[in-house]
């Protein structure tokens, strides 16, 4: 079709090379104008096709920047390394310019025939102040054999406990419940780890609280999240365990614990985001290498709750299979806001999530017939699942919130 070009401008043509075999090609593109000079203008394109397949590999951020670590406490971040070519992308080697940095769970040489794949990054601050680093992956892409991702991170200087003080430990300080990672989002629950805390262990009762509003505090002991109260469900002297309150940052915040007479521990930093979504299980339900979903049969009553698998799967549990067009119930937490929804307030009635959310049960999308916080509870999600159409066996069962997966790599039992 004819293309105008404004006096004094200029215009840009892409031509595209399609070979359907390799080997050299020449050809002419001819320009038809109304040049009077010129009304003809013939180039000549050459150009080389190679059937050979190649390797592409991309990544994603080209930079990585951690902010708010404690020395000696670690962050971490997620590199998606990308395979573009025509051929499996390897990433044969992962070396750093300094041991503050590293890599997490993965196992290299590691091989993407196609897709992407996360790289977990590590960021453990020595010292105090602004610490910086190069990785370097090697690779199989010609073009890119070795590629370097710039790394930078901000070191906190730890604050210092007296003898008798409560004091946050500096591994691992916090964990999410369900899934145990350090990663938590607002109205999620969060298990807090140190010493020196409660002198003996308890958890809320009706008491404690002022209608369907949590207690901020028990027995005196408080919990700050970036300045904002946590409403807290447990305290022993070494473990407290809160409901995260709502807040829009995301990153690095700041965690502290306050006890009687205004005692208070050292400030730990928790990496805050969108959704950190987990499925309910249990240590106990691993059998045979397999972790299996706590999920609830609807023949459960009153009296006995029924769980969804063959029955026998573990000794002193009652269970019972679901078979395709039948429902169960699965719990999560760190699946963000819903409507109507407040973090440290039980559920008022029905409600649904606000970020978009789907569960996969054998890499199927499966009919959600409930998908928000359970009523009358604080901080925990419930979601009504339908089975899908599989045959009889064990499927993964994957809950992916705002495009986060729970990466449990839990499975159901599904009958007939």
């Amino acid at each position: 079709m004819p293309l105008l070009a404004p006096v004094g401008a200029t215009l840009n043509l892409n031509v595209q090379f399609l070979p359907v075999q390799s080997g050299s090609f020449d050809g002419t593109l001819t320009l038809v104008s109304n040049d009077s000079a010129n009304p003809t203008q013939t180039l000549r394109i050459t150009s080389i096709a190679d059937s050979s397949p190649t390797a592409r590999i991309s990544v994603s951020p080209s930079s990585i920047v951690f902010s708010g670590v404690s020395v000696g406490q670690s962050a971490s971040a997620l590199l998606t390394v990308a395979s573009q070519g025509t051929a499996p992308l390897v990433v044969s080697s992962a070396k750093f310019s300094t041991t503050e940095f590293s890599l997490g769970a993965v196992t290299l040489p590691a091989t993407l025939v196609a897709g992407q794949q996360s790289f977990e990054l590590r960021f453990t601050p020595s010292a105090a102040g602004v610490r910086t680093g190069i990785l370097t992956l090697a690779t199989n892409d010609p073009k890119n054999a070795t590629l370097t991702v710039l790394l930078a991170g901000m070191g906190l200087a730890l604050s210092t406990t007296a003898a008798g003080q409560p004091a946050l430990r500096l591994q691992q300080p916090f964990l999410q419940t369900f899934n145990g990672r350090s990663d938590v989002s607002g109205n999620t629950w969060l298990e807090i780890y140190g010493s020196n805390f409660a002198s003996k262990g308890r958890a809320w009762t009706g008491a404690d609280f002022q209608g369907s509003q949590g207690p901020t505090s028990l027995d005196g002991w408080s919990v700050a999240v970036n300045g904002k109260p946590a409403v807290v469900y447990y305290i022993s002297p070494g473990q407290i365990n809160v409901n995260v309150p709502d807040d829009t940052v995301t990153g690095p915040v700041p965690v502290q614990v306050k006890g009687p007479g205004n005692v208070i521990s050292n400030t730990m930093t928790v990496n805050r985001q969108t959704s950190t979504p987990a499925l309910q299980t249990n240590p106990s339900w691993t059998v045979n290498g397999t972790s299996y979903v706590v999920a609830v049969h609807p023949d459960s009553t009153a009296t006995q709750t029924v769980f969804v698998g063959p029955p026998g799967l573990i000794p002193g549990v009652a269970f019972k299979t679901v078979k395709p067009g039948g429902t169960f119930s699965v719990y999560a937490v760190g699946c963000g806001p819903a409507n109507g929804v407040s973090a440290g307030v039980a559920a008022a009635g029905s409600n649904s999530l606000s970020l978009p959310h789907e569960i996969l049960i054998g890499g199927v999308p499966v009919l959600l017939l409930y998908d928000g916080y359970a009523p009358g509870a604080i901080g925990l999600v419930q979601f009504n699942v339908v089975v899908p159409n599989l045959p009889p066996g064990n499927y993964p069962i994957e809950l992916i919130v705002n495009g986060v997966s729970n990466g449990q790599g839990l499975m159901i039992n599904i009958g007939q």
